[in-house]
Order: C-alpha cells, then sequence, then structure tokens
C-alpha cells in the first residue's frame, strides 16, 4: 500500500498527555555554540533518584526556519530526545508525554543519550513555517543515587531562503502485519517497489523493545538485492543515521526486521512499546513530504480523521 499525507499514521503513535502550568521556553542567543544561530531550551527539571519521565517542551517559531544542522550535548538523565515540528499542537507548554510518538510530530532530529552533531547536506534544510510549534520529547531516566536538576538545550544553524537549494522530508518503508510467536527469533519481511527515485542522506530505522536487527536491501530485481544498510538495533538508543545512497524509480527494496521474544504470548503490532513495530524511514532532498510504501493491512484506518 502505498502512503501519502498524514496516513503515516502507521508510524507514530498517540501521545497522552497533562498540561502543567509552566512558561514556554526562551530561545537564548548567548547560550549558543560559536556556528549556530538557534537554540530551544527545555524546562529546568529535577529528577529523584531511579526515577523515569517523558517531559514535552514545546516553543513556536515567530519567523520560518530552515534547519540546516542540529547539536545536543551530554546530559546526566537524557536517555533519549526527539524533536519534531507539531503541525496540530493540542498541549503545552509542557506536557507529560510517556509514548514515543504522536500522529502529529514531522521529526527533525532525533538522538539517543551523549553528544551528538547531525549535518544535514550542503543546501539541505529541514523547512519549518512561521508560527510552527517546535515539541522536544525528553525520555529522562537517573540511574544515580541522587536527584538531578538539568534543562536540555538543542542548538540549530538555519539556511537563509537564498541558500535552500533542497528540502529535506521523509519517506517510510515498513509494514503493521506483525506476529512474533512465543519464545522464539522471528524475522518480518516487507517489500516493496520503488514509486519515485530519490538520494536518502540520513535514514531511521524503528522497532520497539524485542527488535534485534535491521537490514535493508535493494536491487534492480528480487533475485540481485545488495544490503544498502545493516545494523543492531537498540531500543535504548535511536538515532538519525547519516548514510548516502541511492534510490530509484522501479528497483525493489526488502526490509528485514528481526526479533527475540523470550515471553510465553506472541507480540503483534501496537503503539506500546511492549507491543511492535518494523519501519525504516529514511530522510531525502525534494520528495512530498509523508509519503512511503507501508502495508496497513491489520490496521484500522476507519475514524482517522486528519488533524
Amino acid at each position: 500500500m502505498r502512503l501519502h499525507g498524514l496516513l503515516l499514521i502507521a508510524l507514530v503513535t498517540a501521545c497522552s498527555s497533562e498540561s502543567p502550568d509552566t512558561p514556554t521556553p526562551v530561545d537564548d542567543p548567548s547560550a549558543r555554540p560559536e556556528g549556530f544561530d538557534f537554540s530551544f531550551d527545555s524546562i529546568e527539571f529535577t529528577l529523584e533518584p531511579g526515577a523515569e519521565r517523558y517531559l514535552c517542551t514545546t516553543t513556536q517559531l515567530t519567523e520560518p526556519k530552515n534547519f540546516n544542522r542540529w547539536k545536543i550535548g551530554d546530559y546526566q538523565t537524557v536517555h533519549h530526545m526527539f524533536l519534531a515540528n507539531d503541525i496540530n499542537p493540542k498541549d503545552g507548554p509542557v506536557y507529560e508525554c510517556p509514548e514515543l510518538f504522536r500522529v502529529t510530530w514531522m521529526p527533525l532530529f532525533t538522538t539517543g543519550a551523549g553528544h551528538v552533531t547531525l549535518d544535514l547536506p550542503e543546501g539541505t534544510a529541514f523547512a519549518v513555517d512561521a508560527g510552527a510549534t517546535l515539541v522536544m520529547q525528553l525520555h529522562l531516566v537517573n540511574a544515580s543515587d541522587q536527584a538531578v536538576t538539568e534543562k536540555v538545550t538543542v542548538f540549530g544553524k538555519t539556511l537563509d531562503a537564498t541558500e535552500k537549494t533542497a528540502d529535506a522530508n521523509l519517506y517510510a518503508f515498513g509494514t503493521t502485519v506483525i506476529d512474533i510467536p512465543p519464545k522464539s527469533q522471528h524475522e518480518i519481511v516487507h517489500e516493496c517497489v520503488m514509486d519515485r527515485s530519490m538520494d536518502p542522506f540520513v535514514i531511521m530505522p524503528h522497532m520497539h523493545q524485542l527488535g534485534v536487527e535491521t537490514v535493508f536491501e535493494v536491487g534492480d530485481t528480487l533475485d540481485t538485492m545488495q544490503v544498502a544498510w545493516q545494523g543492531p538495533w537498540d531500543f535504548d538508543n535511536q538515532a538519525l543515521i547519516p548514510l548516502d545512497f541511492s534510490l530509484r524509480q522501479g528497483q525493489y527494496t526488502r526490509l528485514r526486521c528481526r526479533y527475540d521474544n523470550p515471553y510465553d504470548v506472541p507480540i503483534t503490532y501496537g503503539e506500546s512499546s511492549s507491543e511492535e513495530m518494523c519501519f525504516f524511514s529514511v530522510f531525502a532532498k525534494n520528495i512530498e513530504p509523508l509519503n512511503g510504501c507501508v502495508d496497513l493491512t491489520n490496521l484500522d484506518l476507519s475514524g482517522f480523521q486528519q488533524p
């Protein structure tokens, strides 16, 4: 099934929320490293020993931005960070969001723990309109025996409109047809024929806690496929991965998601991290936003309404 527009729902999940009365963070030019012209602060938070929290902070852009580079430092409590453009914000400025994604979040940057810098190709940028709401989701874990107080900052570098030669957008592969038998190692396979040509520069595999490995293959025929990317899956260290390769219209692709289910019950597709997903997204230049080739066979979309 070809996936168009906001039916990329299969890639994302609803996020329950509460909205504390907390002010929106302020972009602070004095705190930016050299070469960066944008910063986005979370609220200051305190995490008690052994505590875990999903915290979302939002900010609204007053002018259009073309983001070409991202950077985050090393924080004691950050387990992973996810930054997105929320095209239909309903909460904020700060709220609890214990799930991984929301259907209206358009990914801009994500990483696990530790210092990370992501550079887009020259002239390529994530275009975000004036008035847009950015959301920073933090999965916070305090593994120490002391309370920790932190404030997380994501830095961005932008291009002038005259410098931007290509838009960065998302194209997704994957399937919701997942049934992993109990007490087994299992592989889910999704095949697709490309309906367009593109040159991806960043990939984003996605599974949940039972995921072991992702393999993405490409070839002119089913019999001549070669591995374009293969890597272990770590639910606790999810990230955008820079990778330059080409996909051409008419080529065959195959996504393999490998799992290890130690439980006595089968695991199927679902939005909870205790269920499973099998997706492989790529960011590429100058393609329509939110497209892909995803099998939604067992997903009920009858009640889905576009925001």
